[in-house]
């Protein structure tokens, strides 16, 4: 059994979930997204002087995908769950190590604890599910490589645990953080 773990960034919020395999996976929901697929108000931080319109809002996921033969049960990720009061500009340079948003997420982070989300459902092979992680704005005038995080409430996956329905030990992995964005097609980017 192979369970792929890639975080997936930049789903645009107004973009149809039909345009790309990933997105007709199911999103687990959250304290960033409810069960209507709908960003939760609550978890939206307006910064000052700014506004909804100063660029597109994202939402940025964690993609679990069986690539195995058999259907992967019990799965748990741990991950750190950071409390945020204000917005966290993050600004990536090429060349640079692509975890400096962790260092940045961190560094601005009011709380942290560790959080585990057990998956409610088996994931079947060949198919997938979506953890959303935080909510994002990128600047209409912006390289790719300026983001806000604008959600109060960050999860940065850390662990992976599956089995399968004919092994039930538990297989643990690490979970690697994002590489530099890769748009895939409008509104969508690519960060595994």
């Amino acid at each position: 059994m192979d369970l792929s773990h890639e975080l997936f960034s930049s789903l645009a919020v107004s973009q149809d979930r039909k345009q790309n395999q990933f997105l007709n996976y199911p999103i687990v929901p959250n304290e960033i997204i409810d069960d209507k697929v709908s960003i939760r108000p609550k978890a939206i931080l307006l910064p000052d002087n700014s506004s909804a319109d100063d660029g597109e809002q994202h939402v940025t996921f964690l993609i679990l995908q069986n690539k195995g033969k058999r259907d992967a049960v019990d799965v748990k990720v741990t991950l750190d769950r950071l409390g945020l009061s204000s917005k966290v500009q993050i600004n990536e340079t090429a060349g640079r190590s692509s975890g400096v948003y962790i260092s940045q997420l961190k560094a601005a982070a009011k709380d942290s604890n560790e959080d585990v989300i057990n998956i409610p459902m088996p994931i079947e092979a060949g198919k997938g599910i979506l953890i959303p992680l935080f909510v994002t704005r990128h600047p209409y005038q912006s390289d790719d490589k300026q983001w806000d995080v604008i959600s109060n409430i960050v999860y940065l996956p850390k662990i992976l645990e599956i089995s399968d329905t004919l092994n039930p030990s538990k297989q643990s992995r690490s979970i690697r953080q994002m590489k530099d964005p890769v748009r895939l097609e409008s509104g969508v980017f690519g960060r595994g």
